[in-house]
Order: C-alpha cells, then sequence, then structure tokens
C-alpha cells in the first residue's frame, strides 16, 4: 500500500512538473510597446512632407513578427526595414505626412498588426496643423519655411539654416523636441528670442549612400514663460547629391 501511494506521489508530481512546463511554453509570446502612441507636429506648411520616426520594440519572451501596417491615407506612409523582431530587438518606423493642399486641423492613424497573442493590433496617429492662407501670423515662424540642402556628393557633410522670428510682444523660449536624426543634428544658436527679433535654427547635415532626395522635419516647442504656446515643424528636404543629379 505504501508503495502504492509512493508511485502515485511520484505520478502527480510527474504530471503537476510537466503541466507547468507546458503552460510556461505556452505563455511565450512576443510584445510589441510604442514608446508613444501620438505625435503632434504642430504648424506645417502646405505642400510639404514631416516626418516622425516611431519606435517599436518586442518586450516579450518569444520572437515578434510585424505581420502589416496599414496607413489611414494615402498622404500618409509607414515603412519598416525589419519585420521579424527578436527578444529586446527594436526597430523604427519613419511616419511621413505629405501635407498636400489640406488645411487646418487635421489627424491620420497608422494601424500596426503583429502576431501578439490575445491582441496584436495597435494603433497610433500623428496630428498636425496645416497652415493656410488666411491663417493668423504664428508668433514663431521660420525664414525660409524648410531647410534645404544639395549635398556635391554622398560623402559631403554640410550645413543648412533658417531664421527664427518671433512675432509676439513676448519673449519666446524654444525648444527642440524632435528632428530626423538619419541626416543630422539640429542645433538652435539662441534658444529665447526678443519680441521682433530672430534666432537662427542650423541643421548639420551627415554624409548619406542615398542617391535620392530625403525627407525630414524639426519640430519646436515655444513657450512664453512657462506657458506653452504652440509646436511648429520645419520640413528638412536633402535633395540628390549633385554627382549623380544628371544620372
Amino acid at each position: 500500500m505504501k508503495k502504492l501511494h509512493l508511485w502515485l506521489a511520484i505520478f502527480l508530481g510527474l504530471l503537476f512538473g510537466f503541466s507547468l512546463l507546458i503552460a510556461q511554453e505556452a505563455k511565450k509570446s512576443g510584445r510589441l510597446d510604442l514608446r508613444e502612441r501620438v505625435f503632434d507636429f504642430g504648424i506645417v506648411p502646405r505642400e510639404a512632407k514631416v516626418v516622425h520616426d516611431f519606435v517599436l520594440k518586442n518586450v516579450g519572451n518569444d520572437t515578434l513578427r510585424i505581420l502589416d501596417i496599414k496607413a489611414g491615407c494615402a498622404c500618409t506612409t509607414a515603412p519598416v526595414d525589419k519585420r521579424v523582431l527578436g527578444v529586446s530587438d527594436s526597430t523604427i518606423m519613419p511616419v511621413t505626412f505629405s501635407t498636400g493642399r489640406a488645411s487646418g486641423s487635421t489627424e491620420k492613424g497608422v494601424k500596426i498588426t503583429t502576431d501578439m497573442e490575445p491582441r496584436g493590433l495597435f494603433p497610433l496617429s500623428i496630428k498636425a496643423y496645416v497652415e493656410s492662407p488666411t491663417m493668423k501670423t504664428p508668433d514663431l515662424t521660420s525664414e525660409p519655411r524648410t531647410i534645404e540642402y544639395t549635398p556635391p556628393d554622398t560623402e559631403a557633410e554640410g550645413t543648412a539654416e533658417v531664421e527664427l522670428v518671433n512675432n509676439s510682444d513676448k519673449e519666446l523660449s524654444v525648444k527642440i523636441v524632435d528632428y530626423t536624426d538619419d541626416l543630422g543634428q539640429a542645433k538652435l544658436k539662441d534658444d529665447k528670442i526678443k519680441p521682433g527679433k530672430k534666432s537662427k535654427l542650423e541643421f548639420e547635415f551627415v554624409p548619406m549612400s542615398n542617391m535620392k532626395t530625403v525627407n525630414g522635419s524639426v519640430t519646436l516647442e515655444v513657450y512664453a514663460g512657462d506657458e506653452l504656446l504652440m509646436r511648429y515643424s520645419i520640413p528638412i528636404v536633402r535633395q540628390r547629391p549633385l554627382d549623380y543629379s544628371s544620372k
């Protein structure tokens, strides 16, 4: 009888351990983490492109597969280079918004579908206020409205700049909150601008092997004291290198 109880205990112990193992294996799954779900470009120009990089990271305990990405309209693109993410792996999804001839407030969505269980659908969105000819002049504007640079060749570094104009009767504080770092680095000459005065925003371009025109943007936050007045995005256009322009 004691032997029977012993064998029964061993059997139940093995069964319990096997069940735990199966349960642990069943729980293994990739899990998508988005550092942010919404990005606001603020004021943007018409007939331009602005870009924000969303970071997609697998924080699960198994491989995560990105099955599909759908933008809400043809004016928005959201490509990714890497659709299979190992544990703790990440990838960048640059979302580009082409403003066209739109005007006023707008919001565009992107839906990411993964093989994550039980819920694999992740919506995110971008917001902007597209300028119109009749809108009131913002407290801060840039001259010119776009940062443009044409490198002599793919190995060239270079700099382009715009002036930031304070159109208000208050001292403004300006903060860079986002820029397309694949293209280079954005720098402010002065982060405080007195009423009616100007500062400069400089963008230092890095060498790129890409022979095509590449778009990006810089997004600023503008404050009067501690009060956030607005966000303002300046498109960046890196033209194709001169040594490839005729090819």
